[in-house]
């Protein structure tokens, strides 16, 4: 839209987002030629991938140290200190 000779300003109300969204676009686009993520952003894994697989797997399986699909409707998984702890958090009559 800053190709057509149109401000930020008006490019962000007419997308419907801040300002500073559409500067931070532009600026990634002119650094890396695409507006992509850069890597390293966002909050730390708290699981590797093999531990995510481990958890899907055993809850497909229905192990008893996780809650199952059938008995839960959500489950959180939390990270305390590289452990990971799976709480049911709301229970569907079986």
């Amino acid at each position: 839209m800053e190709q057509e000779g149109r401000s930020q300003r008006s490019t962000a109300r007419t997308v419907g987002v801040s300002l500073s969204t559409v500067q931070r676009v532009l600026q990634r686009f002119q650094e890396t030629g695409m507006n992509i993520r850069r890597p390293g952003n966002g909050r730390p894994r708290c699981t590797t991938v093999r531990e995510d697989r481990f958890i899907v797997s055993t809850m497909l399986r229905g192990g008893s140290t996780v809650a199952k699909p059938e008995q839960y409707s959500l489950v959180i998984f939390y990270c305390k200190q590289s452990k990971v702890r799976v709480e049911p958090i709301i229970s569907l009559p079986v």
